[in-house]
């Protein structure tokens, strides 16, 4: 006998569709800020922009995606997921943890060594900060920066 108590459909669905989005937006938020990291490393812009924040991003989306397939297949297939596929889907969110602090930190070093050795400041008025949310604007020169916090406060008037 089986005492597995089967939610309805339209919670099941919810679930796929909560999971799924999750995932998909924290990579897309991840892959964008890293392009523009990059993008603006390579080029060496005026402005270089670090979001921290979305480093962590990478690891939350691996992880939910892991969790997304089994939901799917609890979804789909109204069965629990095998035991060989759950190890794997366990494997790759462990990772994923360690990815979301570890990565993030690593980032932060090597954009770090880029600045220094390019003689960017930090421009710490554009600067953000929330819990561990960071988002660095550095800048190739003070003026650079002082032209941009009146540009910013111009615009929020």
């Amino acid at each position: 006998m089986n005492d597995e108590v089967l939610q309805p459909f339209h919670i099941r669905i919810l679930s796929v569709v909560f999971f799924v989005s999750f995932s998909v937006g924290s990579l897309v938020w991840f892959g964008s800020s890293l392009n523009n990291l990059v993008s603006d490393l390579i080029n060496m812009r005026n402005i270089i922009t670090f979001d921290k924040g979305a480093m962590y991003v990478l690891g939350a989306g691996v992880g939910a995606l892991s969790l997304s397939v089994a939901v799917v297949y609890a979804a789909i297939y109204q069965r629990k997921v095998s035991f060989s596929i759950e190890k794997v889907l366990i494997k790759i969110a462990l990772i994923a943890v360690v990815v979301m602090f570890v990565l993030p930190q690593i980032a932060h070093v090597l954009v770090n060594r880029i600045i220094d050795d390019n003689s960017y400041q930090e421009c710490e008025p554009l600067s953000y900060r929330w819990m561990l949310y960071k988002k660095y604007v550095f800048t190739q020169d003070e003026e650079t920066c002082i032209n941009l916090v009146a540009e910013k406060s111009l615009n929020n008037r």
